[in-house]
């Protein structure tokens, strides 16, 4: 026995007993399968969450929002019980003699794929939130897909690119009917062998205005409204 951390091991079960956190001096002493910090943790999780632990199973269970709402959800989360304790309160059925805060575990050890539910639940919580944060960025990117899909100048243009493109690959493999738009970056990138100064893009640009200055105006047709 050491009584300066009110610890005591039975003689004939090896099991330890302590006070709960938060409990009297007084209070009856009850076995626990948990080490002293987490005996803590768990018992500040249960004063946070002040619900039953039956009535977490059917607020899981039934995915409710209102029982267990976001804030209640992040707290049960990072008391998730470990392989070693489901194992542990698995072989030890009865439940007799041990502190609030095993039974507490113990009753969270049944509910299978716990994290994953309460990872569901907290999505199902941000939904509306992040359904109004990404619904502006849809509608520009639906926007500047229509546009792109309508504007016949800047088609043109594309088809110069893929001109030059087939042209410069023409020797290694045969002709494309396309490319990808991220394709376009590449334009500022590939330099002339000659003069370093000099990319594609100036090519592309010097072609246009050269053979298709009706193509300058390509701009004017994506504009997003």
């Amino acid at each position: 026995m050491e009584n300066g951390n009110r610890l005591e091991v039975g003689s004939t079960t090896g099991s330890t007993s302590q006070h709960s956190p938060g409990s009297s001096s007084g209070t009856t002493k009850k076995n626990t399968l948990l080490d002293h910090k987490r005996l803590q943790n768990v018992a500040i999780t249960r004063r946070k969450l002040a619900l039953e632990p039956r009535a977490i199973m059917t607020a899981v269970h039934q995915m409710d929002l209102v029982t267990l709402p976001a804030d209640k959800v992040d707290i049960l989360s990072r008391i998730l019980p470990t392989e070693e304790e489901r194992k542990m309160y698995a072989e030890r059925r009865d439940e007799e003699g041990l502190s609030d805060e095993d039974r507490f575990m113990a009753a969270l050890c049944e509910i299978e794929r716990l994290e994953h539910k309460l990872s569901v639940m907290r999505v199902m919580a941000d939904f509306d939130e992040n359904v109004a944060l990404l619904e502006p960025q849809f509608t520009h990117v639906t926007a500047a897909s229509k546009c792109a899909r309508e504007a016949k100048l800047f088609h043109r243009v594309l088809e110069v690119v893929l001109a030059f493109g087939n042209y410069m690959n023409s020797g290694r493999k045969g002709s494309v009917y396309g490319f990808r738009l991220s394709s376009l970056d590449s334009l500022a990138i590939l330099k002339s062998p000659t003069d370093r100064t000099v990319t594609l893009l100036h090519m592309v640009v010097e072609s246009i205005e050269q053979s298709f200055p009706e193509l300058l105006k390509f701009l004017r047709t994506i504009e997003i409204r």
